[in-house]
């Protein structure tokens, strides 16, 4: 689907990490951090490109996701979901008590965390956003009937 002009932002989640697995990693290695922005046609994640690590040792802070759009979709670690392509969404606990969200396809599976998980209302709020925008997309004349995740 391309980027559609009348496409609408519902919710956004900023200062998260993402994963490509089913649950998070106990470090910021292979993970990239960004902002999760949910739109009435897809769940994005717009990503800086990095972990974050070398920006917080040389800032000591994190950087900034507040400003990021559409264009860092072209970044290494952005992802743009279809909502007919997401299959299931549930919040999960890591052993350390962090909270993250789960986003499951027919061929991946990815997790959503900010740096020490602290965000379980944030994160109930947002999936079930997400699981009502889902179902409303579903439900309308628009949405593409997808057989995989191509």
């Amino acid at each position: 689907m391309n980027d559609a002009p009348d496409e609408r932002y519902i919710a956004v989640l900023d200062q998260h990490f993402l994963w490509k697995r089913d649950r998070p990693g106990y470090s910021m290695f292979g993970a990239k951090i960004g902002r999760l922005l949910l739109t009435d046609r897809r769940l994005l994640f717009l990503s800086t490109g990095s972990n974050g690590i070398l920006h917080h040792v040389i800032f000591r802070s994190a950087p900034d996701t507040d400003r990021l759009d559409k264009s860092a979709l072209g970044r290494r670690g952005s992802l743009a979901l279809r909502l007919e392509i997401i299959q299931h969404t549930a919040l999960s606990r890591r052993g350390d008590f962090s909270w993250f969200l789960i986003v499951r396809t027919k061929s991946a599976v990815y997790t959503f965390m900010t740096k020490y998980g602290t965000n379980k209302g944030q994160l109930e709020e947002f999936q079930a956003v997400l699981e009502e925008t889902r179902a409303a997309w579903l439900a309308s004349p628009d949405a593409e009937d997808i057989p995989d995740d191509r």
